[in-house]
């Protein structure tokens, strides 16, 4: 798996948002003394946060997915190379191969 640099900027994001809105809300809430402010603030902080890992997780799924894609028409590409030369003696890949195999419409 490539290493994704979105992924881990979002993730850090989120980290940074979980920490940084406790701490606020913490803050905000002791000089207020009103602890709904408070516990709405962490809640908040910490749902954004989740959602931005979240993102950040979607993301690596999404990268492994078009890595294994890619290995896939690889093999695809070799495979079809080497049945191809052995029956017509002509080289396809595997997209030319899928391509003439679909139904027409």
């Amino acid at each position: 798996m490539e290493n994704n640099t979105v992924s881990k900027i979002l993730k850090g994001i989120g980290i940074g948002t979980i920490i940084v809105g406790v701490l606020a809300s913490l803050i905000t809430g002791s000089s207020a003394d009103n602890i709904a402010i408070t516990i709405g603030g962490i809640i908040g902080s910490v749902i954004s946060g989740i959602i931005f890992i979240g993102f950040s997780e979607i993301i690596i799924l999404l990268q492994e997915s078009v890595d294994n894609q890619n290995k896939i028409i690889k093999l695809l590409n070799e495979k079809s190379k080497v049945v191809n030369e052995v029956v017509t003696k002509e080289p396809v890949t595997a997209l030319q191969d899928i391509e003439n195999n679909l139904p027409k419409i």
